[in-house]
């Protein structure tokens, strides 16, 4: 594969991830099921009506800081959030979240800073908003793979991968825990996956709490 992104832009990615390095892909997909689970399991999730994305990206932040402190020793929260591409704006009636917005959002504004390509960004979009299953999705990102991408978007691609695999896994992995947890797991692994690669640009931390924000979200609209 050939690689055009500049040694600034590779330097600048590095500096994000810098803090908290050790995070492996497949490690921030595993804090991810936690950071879900955690929510699922506490006194945040309502047993009537929903809280609004922002509510939940709250929520979901200070549970990770009381149950998982190790995250958090080289990292500034409110630093991080400040990356988020999470706002208001995409919170619709009755804390509905906007979740075609903010994804459309989400890439138009990477590709206006040069950051990924809007053919990349196309791609991406396509395959998250797709009626797809779990294995097309799949297959379809293995080819996005052989094409010729940036750091970025290899970075990108992995984490949006390692998220799919990982949130497949938890809300579809046991046919009682789909049944109550979810109706509509496609698309709510997809957000997961996508909302935890836009995270990237925050660092490690960010793609954990923003992928379990996204995939907290688009369950509780389900």
């Amino acid at each position: 594969m050939v690689s055009c992104t500049s040694d600034s832009e590779s330097e600048n990615l590095n500096n994000d991830m810098k803090a908290t390095s050790e995070l492996t892909a497949k490690d921030i997909a595993k804090y991810h099921n936690i950071a879900v689970e955690l929510y699922q399991n506490s006194s945040y999730k309502k047993k009537s009506g929903k809280e609004d994305v922002l509510e939940i990206q709250n929520a979901v932040s200070k549970l990770l800081k009381e149950n998982n402190p190790e995250l958090f020793q080289n990292n500034n929260l409110d630093i991080v959030m400040q990356k988020s591409f999470l706002n208001q704006k995409f919170v619709k009636a009755e804390n509905s979240f906007d979740f075609e917005n903010f994804l459309s959002e989400s890439l138009n504004q990477l590709v206006e800073n040069n950051e990924i390509s809007a053919d990349f960004a196309n791609k991406i979009k396509m395959i998250t908003t797709a009626d797809d299953d779990y294995s097309q999705r799949v297959v379809l990102l293995n080819e996005i793979q052989t094409t010729s991408l940036t750091n970025r978007e290899l970075e990108f691609l992995n984490i949006y991968k390692e998220t799919l695999v990982a949130s497949n896994e938890y809300w579809n992995n046991d046919q009682d825990i789909q049944t109550k947890r979810v109706s509509c797991s496609s698309g709510v692994i997809a957000g997961d996956a996508v909302g935890a690669a836009l995270g990237l640009w925050g660092g490690p931390l960010l793609s954990i709490i923003q992928g379990a924000v996204v995939s907290i979200a688009i369950n509780e609209d389900c």
